[in-house]
């Protein structure tokens, strides 16, 4: 465990009890929920719609993915449920806290799973319900997978970023790797060293609010 203490920069506390004011579970299945949550992001971030809101919420879950995944490489998983999940509020922002209890050790179908249980399920239902693209969803998930695996410079990091834009890991739920599409031709290394999305996150939409500098339209003006 004494790995894992760095484990909470990553908008994530593994904690002995988590709480929060819902859980991602409830959110994904409780219209109420839905709207609780949608409300607070726009309150904190004064987003003008729902699929707005949506995406901004995405960034921040995309930290939260990602530590999961960083977590495998040290043949950890976590194996909580979505209504394990619970989603904290502090002082503007989001956080998110998960359960010492149910850590356990790493499998080789784990990868696959983590990406479908947390990824896919996650992204394909805020999808529906916010009304925006899967793609801006996934490439704000990317972004974050792209920057923690660029921390982790072991071999096991190596690996698993290479299956992550790989087919085998995204079937049967997905036909082809989203992530690899954000590559957009270019190598692991030349995207970690210079990344560029795809993708709008919708952050332009924010009132006063410029285009992030990953933003695919910045110069389009």
């Amino acid at each position: 465990m004494h790995k894992l203490k760095a484990y909470t920069i990553y908008q994530t506390d593994l904690v002995d009890d988590a709480s929060g004011f819902t859980t991602l579970g409830d959110v994904l299945s409780d219209n109420h929920a839905f709207e609780k949550l949608v409300d607070a992001v726009k309150a904190d971030s004064c987003a003008p719609n729902n699929s707005v809101a949506i995406s901004i919420f995405m960034r921040k879950y995309g930290f939260f993915l990602a530590s999961l995944l960083s977590l495998a490489t040290h043949k950890t998983r976590w194996s909580g449920s979505l209504h394990d999940i619970h989603i904290k509020e502090k002082d503007g922002d989001f956080r998110f806290q998960i359960e010492k209890r149910y850590l356990r050790k790493r499998m080789s179908e784990d990868l696959s799973a983590l990406i479908k249980e947390y990824g896919h399920d996650v992204v394909e239902c805020f999808s529906q319900k916010g009304r925006v693209s899967s793609f801006i969803l996934w490439e704000n998930i990317w972004g974050y997978v792209l920057w923690i695996y660029g921390q982790l410079d072991t071999d096991h990091a190596r690996k698993d970023l290479q299956s992550l834009i790989e087919n085998d890991v995204w079937q049967p739920f997905k036909k082809r790797s989203p992530f690899k599409r954000f590559l957009n031709g270019r190598s692991l290394d030349e995207s970690s060293a210079e990344f560029k999305r795809v993708t709008c996150c919708l952050l332009k939409e924010l009132p006063a609010n410029q285009k992030c500098s990953y933003c695919p339209f910045k110069n389009l003006d």
